[in-house]
């Protein structure tokens, strides 16, 4: 799969773009940012797609003789970001639940939401690093419509819950508890003290209670990151 999105030149056909797109998304697990990245090609392909029949031999015929606009400078480059993260991935581990697991997640308007995870076989003082553990996955989504409009402890709050949900096979299977890291503080104060009798008004935000509450079904160790130390998150989500 790696050697087939290396070697494409740019789409000159919609069936071949959604070759491209299908292998980027077949491949996301493994690049950062992978939705993002890919995101003018995936609206070009939706736009190219709107007249095409349902399904079936029209469906594959249309798909065939539809041809791709040349490329936009926005869509060209997403082209070569998304062979760029492909060649460039860092090399990564099968998954071992025996192992201790750590994670940096990060959320951003801009980016959308990342989680970053490494394993290693002892557990680590500090903050892990590719140096002293092994790569096991990346995750990425853009953000919805709904969500461009969160204020950032609720887009925070939602990035974690939306690796949980992700990566909930790994939380529940992990012998050691899952280490999170985080550089915003905030999410660790309201996990501690999310109440529904509470009369702040943070807490009366149904949307953070109810996902606090949630979050709160699950046993991992959440930590603070401060910005300047969130290096891998920064390089490897972004």
């Amino acid at each position: 799969k790696v050697r087939a999105v290396l070697g494409f030149a740019y789409p000159r056909t919609l069936k071949a773009l959604e070759r491209f797109v299908g292998l980027i998304n077949y491949l996301q697990n493994t690049i950062p940012h992978a939705a993002q990245l890919v995101a003018p090609l995936q609206a070009l392909k939706t736009d190219l797609l709107k007249p095409a029949p349902f399904k079936g031999r029209l469906r594959k015929t249309y798909a065939v003789r539809t041809a791709v606009p040349d490329p936009t400078p926005e869509q060209k480059r997403a082209f070569e970001l998304c062979k760029a993260a492909v060649a460039l991935n860092p090399k990564q581990h099968h998954f071992n639940s025996d192992h201790h697991v750590y994670v940096y997640i990060d959320a951003s308007k801009e980016f959308g939401f990342a989680a970053v995870g490494l394993q290693s076989p002892r557990p680590i003082e500090g903050y892990p690093t590719p140096d002293n553990a092994n790569i096991i996955f990346n995750l990425s989504k853009r953000l919805t419509k709904a969500e461009l409009n969160y204020w950032i402890t609720e887009l925070e709050i939602a990035g974690l819950c939306w690796f949980i949900i992700r990566a909930r096979h790994v939380i529940e299977s992990v012998k050691h508890r899952v280490t999170i890291f985080t550089d915003h503080k905030a999410i660790g104060d309201l996990l501690d003290a999310i109440s529904m009798k509470s009369s702040s008004l943070v807490r009366q935000n149904q949307r953070l209670v109810r996902a606090c509450l949630f979050l709160n079904q699950f046993k991992f160790d959440l930590k603070y990151v401060p910005g300047h130390l969130n290096v891998l998150a920064d390089a490897l989500s972004r």
